[in-house]
């Protein structure tokens, strides 16, 4: 059990540090069912848009936590 924490974990981590992961990347760090670890982290309310690159080839991309304040547009400071 904590091996699955300790992988979605890693996954939070490396979307924050970078913004977006890929499946591949996932698998290069032996983070196994990374679709599913992406769908807890949506279910603790990270935002994740998940886009299909080509073939098996997915991106992640991390926009923030629906708990966060909106940022301000630049009209609006």
């Amino acid at each position: 059990m904590s091996d699955k924490i300790s992988q979605t974990g890693q996954i939070l981590k490396y979307l924050k540090e970078h913004g977006s992961m890929t499946n591949a990347d996932m698998w290069n760090r032996r983070i196994q069912r990374g679709s599913e670890r992406i769908r807890e982290l949506k279910k603790e309310g990270h935002i994740i848009v998940t886009n299909h690159v080509k073939g098996s080839l997915w991106e992640y991309v991390y926009m923030g936590h629906s708990d966060d304040e909106p940022k301000k547009k630049w009209w609006q400071r």
